[in-house]
């Protein structure tokens, strides 16, 4: 199975309007944009800043999914796109991209 890798969750989420609260030696804080509205007050997810621990790939997997339901993605396309690294996802975007202008 793929592991949702740490960068590209944190970036997902920065993308999406999260800011970070607070930045420690094991997770980043990340709270959400004000449009998000949560049943528990003051709600973060916990980042990793690292994908050391023994239990990351369990943990990622739990946040990503959390996230597919906030968004109401599917769980399994999003782990797909966040196990890939931010470069892989850049090239992946710049070669669509060449393929939509040879169709134009």
């Amino acid at each position: 199975m793929k592991i949702p890798r740490a960068e590209t969750i944190l970036r997902f989420l920065l993308s999406k309007g999260w800011t970070i609260k607070e930045k420690s030696v094991p997770f980043f804080l990340l709270s959400p944009p004000k449009d998000l509205k949560f049943e528990r007050k003051n709600f973060t997810y916990r980042i990793p800043t690292n994908e050391i621990a023994e239990d990351y790939p369990a943990y990622a997997h739990r946040i990503v999914s959390s996230i597919a339901d906030v968004y109401q993605i599917n769980k399994w396309y999003l782990i797909e796109l966040l196990s890939q690294t931010i470069v892989e996802i850049e090239e992946d975007i710049r070669l669509k991209l060449a393929m939509i202008k040879v169709r134009a």
